[in-house]
């Protein structure tokens, strides 16, 4: 596992007597872009629940950059280096897009609750410097021009660039898209596909 950021060591699990997954095994090397491919129903989102811990296996490890994480809590494991994305798309739909991402980069925050009550030269600055962060992923994603729009007045392509930006905020070792071009035309699956593939050089 030297150089794997993600590898997935023969997961199992079943919902009463069905078996949703089953020794499904992957080691992904740093720095990849891979898929994940199977029919609907196969399982695709299940492996991700298990990966990122929603579900727990009944069999089987998940280690994230050489540390188990299965049985950790999605909280804990988003802060060891893994975010994700929903087939279903998951905003704060009353929040504008820069919120919703400054939302997520909380989570990389250092000022405690005292500092952030008082405001103190520390949380200012803090708070400065992911808003910058914040812009910079909504450039990445092309929908700078809609940061101060309500999330759930987007169109639906620019819906899923708000979920990979937020996605990225907390400053992931590994990302992973789950249907990321699920429910989009020909036109914005092209664009999607281009973008995920520029992902990779840039972070």
């Amino acid at each position: 596992m030297t150089d794997l950021a993600l590898h997935a060591d023969k997961l199992s699990l079943s919902f009463g007597g069905l078996k949703a997954v089953s020794d499904f095994t992957a080691e992904l090397p740093k720095r990849g872009l891979y898929g994940l491919i199977g029919p609907n129903g196969a399982g695709k989102t299940t492996v991700f629940n298990l990966l990122t811990g929603v579900y727990k296996p009944d069999a089987g490890g998940v280690y994230l950059n050489k540390e188990r994480i299965d049985g950790k809590k999605p909280s804990y494991i988003a802060r060891a280096g893994m975010a994700r994305t929903f087939q279903n798309i998951r905003l704060f739909g009353e929040l504008s897009v820069i919120d919703n991402v400054r939302t997520a980069a909380g989570l990389r925050t250092k000022s405690g609750l005292f500092r952030t009550l008082l405001r103190t030269p520390m949380h200012v600055a803090e708070e400065r410097a992911i808003t910058e962060r914040c812009m910079e992923l909504l450039a990445v994603l092309e929908i700078t021009h809609r940061k101060d729009e309500q999330s759930k007045s987007l169109p639906y392509g620019d819906q899923r660039r708000l979920e990979i930006a937020r996605a990225l905020a907390t400053e992931p070792r590994v990302l992973l898209l789950d249907e990321p071009v699920a429910g989009m035309n020909s036109q914005e699956k092209h664009e999607m596909r281009g973008l995920i593939e520029s992902l990779r050089e840039k972070f």
